[in-house]
This record gives C-alpha cells, sequence and structure tokens, in this order.
C-alpha cells in the first residue's frame, strides 16, 4: 500500500514539474537615496526618477548580458523622471540600479538588483 501512495504522490509531482507555467511579468526596481530606477518588462523601458528635493539628479542604469551599461537621466529637479527602451532578448538577465547626479555628472550609485528582461 506504501508503494501505491509513494508511486502516485511520484508521479503527481511528476505531472506538475512539466505542467507549463503562464508567462510572469519581470518588472522590477532598485532605490538610492532620493532616486528610483524602474526596469518595466514587456516595454523593456529603464526610468530614472528624481524622489527628493535635493539639489541632486537621477540617473538608472542597466547592465546588459553582455555587460555594457546603459544609462537614462532624470535633471529636471524633483517629481521628474525619463525612460528609454531596449531591445534585450526575453528572459536574459539583466541588473539596474539608481543613481545621484549632480551638474550631469553621477556621483553616487546604490547596488545592482538582479533581474529578467
Amino acid at each position: 500500500m506504501r508503494s501505491k501512495i509513494f508511486t502516485c504522490a511520484a508521479v503527481t509531482f511528476a505531472a506538475t514539474l512539466v505542467m507549463a507555467s503562464p508567462a510572469s511579468a519581470n518588472s522590477f526596481s532598485a532605490t538610492t537615496t532620493g532616486v528610483t530606477a524602474s526596469w518595466t518588462d514587456g516595454s523593456n523601458t529603464l526610468t530614472a526618477s528624481d524622489t527628493a528635493t535635493d539639489g541632486y539628479g537621477a540617473a538608472a542604469q542597466l547592465l546588459r548580458p553582455n555587460g555594457a551599461v546603459e544609462t537614462v537621466y532624470a535633471l529636471g529637479g524633483a517629481g521628474s523622471s525619463n525612460s528609454a527602451s531596449y531591445s534585450i532578448t526575453e528572459d536574459a538577465g539583466i541588473s539596474i540600479r539608481a543613481c545621484r547626479t549632480n551638474g550631469g555628472s553621477i556621483v553616487s550609485c546604490g547596488g545592482w538588483v538582479n533581474g529578467f528582461s
């Protein structure tokens, strides 16, 4: 009897593993003081948002699967944002991070946040 229960459980588990899962969104974000960087799945869009009235601007960086770094700047002050879209293979491993800028130059960044395109 135990053998039949174990076999039934093993077959059910195996069937669960091979069933297709629905596609899920791979949108995610990264933050640092006064800045949010967001990746929007589907449109493959990177957005930099300045979230603080602190005199600093915002930048979002994308680390592509090939190692290249792309940067989007939001330099209009608190509440401003800017976006750019990129052509990246679906479900490729990518990373983003949020950075503070001063005079259009990056002065500091938060850590990389890993996700998928």
